[in-house]
């Protein structure tokens, strides 16, 4: 009697949320690159640049579209790769606005996590949030920003964060292992989706500057949870076969 009603909780479409890290899950999705942008063991880098738009770019399977009661969890780990004079962004993108987030400073050890929001979905090259010289990226002014979250000293930071509804519209929280502070910020969207995600890196500290290898920086360990599915309405001949099955079963245990 319980696999029979496990499989009619089954029929009836009951279901749950559930996460994807698409750094090294390709089930959902596929990996696009841009410049010199490279996806392997779980870590997206560039093989060499100097502020040279390097991007990859996840295109997901089937968009991820948030209800109200939802809650978008993500995590990442950071690093600059000992210089301050470099971008590494994340961008969650959908159909109307992209969410972006990361460092991004030129000739400056800033160590700030920035935040924006920005309606332009179609950019291939990147978001950065740094002035630089190439044309072919999105660069953004932070709408807010989160001190002390990306150290310009070369370790590693996880950033993690949640989107929620707070009533009006899709909120941020953001924090980083690198601070005990905290961002909170109303992102103004009343819309969540999510059908590409995309990692910007840019670096500086060429071998030219005497350095003895390119310095860019990484990204790893990507994880995104995805919305929970409500469970399906069955169809009226679905709900009445399942109600007679219910009824036999218990006239069935009934007459033992």
């Amino acid at each position: 009697m319980k696999k029979t009603i496990i499989a009619l909780f089954a029929l009836a479409g009951v279901a749950s949320a559930d996460t994807i890290s698409p750094i090294t899950d390709t089930a959902s999705g596929s990996w696009t690159t841009h410049g010199t942008a490279q996806v392997k063991d779980g870590v997206i880098s560039a093989t060499n640049t100097n502020w040279q738009v390097d991007a990859a770019t996840y295109t997901l399977s089937s968009s991820l579209n948030y209800a109200t009661t939802d809650t978008l969890s993500f995590s990442f780990n950071a690093t600059n790769n000992g210089t301050g004079n470099s971008c590494l962004t994340l961008a969650l993108i959908g159909s109307t606005n992209a969410i972006v987030l990361g460092h991004g400073s030129y000739d400056k050890p800033a160590d700030e996590i920035q935040v924006a929001v920005t309606s332009d979905v179609s950019v291939t090259g990147g978001y950065v949030f740094a002035n630089t010289n190439p044309t072919d990226d999105l660069t953004l002014t932070a709408a807010d920003t989160l001190s002390g979250g990306m150290p310009a000293n070369g370790s590693t930071s996880t950033i993690s964060g949640s989107i929620s509804w707070d009533g009006d519209s899709w909120a941020l929280e953001l924090g980083s292992s690198a601070t005990s502070a905290t961002l909170s910020y109303d992102l103004g969207i009343t819309t969540l989706g999510v059908s590409k995600i995309m990692v910007t890196i840019e670096g500086g500290g060429a071998p030219d500057n005497g350095n003895t290898a390119w310095q860019t920086p990484t990204m790893s360990n990507l994880s995104i949870s995805t919305p929970s599915v409500a469970p399906a309405v069955p169809e009226p001949t679905t709900a009445t076969l399942s109600l007679l099955a219910l009824a036999g079963l218990a006239a069935r245990r009934r007459r033992r």
